[in-house]
């Protein structure tokens, strides 16, 4: 009887160390949250590829429409230096923020693994790739 109470005890012990916390994320369709900047896509002609950077650029979603960043989003900066400030559409992926030209056009994506895409306005294509982290 000692060996399955004791069994017992230590397979709960076991399962209940291994859980992790993990805060739910309410729309994992939604840009809502906290993001940091992981990967940069660069195409300088034919093909492309993405790198992985070192950065501690930010960018969060407030679920009234409304955004920041502490880089300047509009020169694909990989440096937390300035903030920007703006709004999202959730209609036509479009960012318009404090900083940029009117007709300098920003638009975000989820992928499908729920990364947060930030496509520029470049003649080839160039991403930057986010990761939530709240």
């Amino acid at each position: 009887m000692q060996k399955i109470l004791f069994g017992f005890i230590a397979a709960l012990f076991l399962l209940s160390s291994c859980r992790t916390s993990v805060t739910p994320v309410e729309d994992p369709e939604s840009p809502v949250g906290k993001w940091a900047l992981t990967e940069v896509f660069i195409s300088p002609g034919a093909g492309g590829s993405w790198n992985a950077v070192e950065s501690s650029v930010e960018m969060e979603f407030f679920k009234n429409g409304r955004f920041k960043a502490n880089s300047n989003l509009c020169n694909l900066s990989l440096v937390a230096d300035e903030n920007t400030k703006g709004t999202y559409d959730t209609e036509t992926f479009e960012l318009t923020t404090n900083r940029c030209p009117d007709d300098y056009q920003l638009r975000y994506q989820l992928d499908e693994v729920g990364n947060l895409l930030i496509y520029y306005p470049c003649i080839e294509p160039c991403i930057h790739k986010f990761v939530r982290i709240e």
